[in-house]
C-alpha cells in the first residue's frame, strides 16, 4: 500500500521537477531532508503527529525548506497533509529511480559489513560504473553475514568481493582436491 502512495508522491514531484528543469537538484534537495528527518528523530515526531494544528505544521516545513527549490515546500506540505511523512523514505527511492532512469543512471545496492562513507560509495560508484560502462547510483545496505569487503549487486549482476565468497571458494576448492 505505502508503496503505491510512495510511487504517486514520487512521480508527482518528478513531473514538477522536469517542469522546472531540476531533478538532479529536487534528487538532492529530497536526500537532505530525509537526512534531516533520519538524523532528527524529533521534527520526524512532529511532521507526523496530528495533535499540531496543519497550520503549524506549515509554518515548520516554510521555514525548513521555504528558501530552497520553488515546489519542495509545497511538496512537503502535501506530504504532511496526507500523512505521508511515515514513508518518507519510501517517497525519495521512488523519485531517486525516476530521476536515475531519466538520466541514463543504473541503481544497485552495495553490502557491507560497516556503513560505508560517502567518499568510499563514490570510489565504489565509480569502479562498478566503469565496469558496467555507465554511470552507477548505488545504495549501501548493511549485512554482517558477508563478514567483510563489499558485494554489489546491479544492472541483473553481482560483483562479490566479500569475505564471504572468498571463504566459501576456498572451501569448495579443499573439498575438491585441496589447494594445488
Amino acid at each position: 500500500m505505502f508503496e503505491n502512495k510512495a510511487a504517486s508522491f514520487a512521480s508527482a514531484l518528478y513531473g514538477l521537477a522536469l517542469e522546472e528543469g531540476k531533478t538532479k537538484e529536487y534528487q538532492d534537495a529530497l536526500k537532505g531532508v530525509e537526512s534531516s528527518l533520519v538524523s532528527n528523530p524529533a521534527l520526524l515526531e512532529t511532521l507526523k503527529s496530528y495533535a499540531i494544528p496543519k497550520e503549524r505544521l506549515y509554518a515548520l516545513v516554510d521555514e525548513l525548506w521555504g528558501k530552497g527549490l520553488k515546489s519542495l515546500a509545497p511538496f512537503m506540505k502535501t506530504v504532511v497533509k496526507n500523512h505521508a511523512v511515515g514513508f518518507f523514505r519510501e517517497i525519495v527511492a521512488k523519485f531517486s529511480s525516476l530521476v536515475n532512469e531519466g538520466l541514463g543512471v543504473e541503481e544497485g545496492l552495495a553490502y557491507s559489513v560497516y556503513p560505508l562513507s560517502k567518499e568510499e560509495m563514490a570510489a565504489l560508484e565509480e569502479a562498478i560504473g566503469k565496469a558496467l560502462g555507465k554511470k552507477a547510483a548505488l545504495r549501501n545496505r548493511v549485512d554482517p553475514a558477508i563478514l567483510g569487503g563489499v558485494k554489489v549487486a546491479i544492472a541483473g549482476k553481482v560483483f562479490d568481493g566479500s569475505l564471504e565468497r572468498k571463504l566459501s571458494d576456498m572451501r569448495r576448492s579443499l573439498l575438491e582436491g585441496g589447494i594445488r
